[in-house]
């Protein structure tokens, strides 16, 4: 199967919320494996699914080259209970569509190399979130090292 966006991105800004985008149309990203992911029309995404560190390098989802392929992860993390995909599955979604973004653009040159690179990225940021939030408080406290009693 080949892979492709479906429909057109329209987003409008939030008023009063800068950096937060109302989705105007439904939109999406058809993966070479035939799965489906999208952003609704009527949802609000704001580049949350993506860690501050990596819009030092690549800046805000909505404002780079992969806009297109970072709407379509933000949505998907959204939906993600509702549609059956996981977090991993929409990750590659996002290599696989950041990769197809540039190649339309006629710059595949370093795409790939990109597109890995925040792959990775969000699995490594995914990773320390998720073992951050499960630390359990009792057994730090536990562990503390006493002052030793005089």
């Amino acid at each position: 199967m080949v892979a492709g966006f479906i429909g057109m991105l329209q987003l409008q800004e939030r008023r009063g919320y800068p950096r937060q985008f109302i989705v105007m149309e439904d939109f999406g990203f058809c993966s070479s494996q035939g799965y489906m992911f999208r952003v609704c029309r009527g949802d609000v995404i704001d580049g949350g699914s993506h860690p501050w560190w990596m819009r030092r390098w690549l800046g805000h989802p909505y404002a780079s080259r992969f806009r297109l392929s970072f709407a379509v992860h933000d949505g998907e993390y959204v939906h993600a209970q509702t549609t059956g995909h996981t977090k991993d599955s929409v990750d590659q979604a996002l290599r696989e569509s950041m990769i197809l973004e540039a190649t339309m653009q006629s710059e595949p040159e370093d795409a790939r190399r990109i597109a890995k690179l925040v792959y990775y990225g969000l699995k490594y940021a995914r990773a320390a979130h998720e073992a951050w939030a499960s630390v359990d408080e009792t057994a730090i406290d536990e562990l503390a090292i006493k002052e030793p009693v005089e």
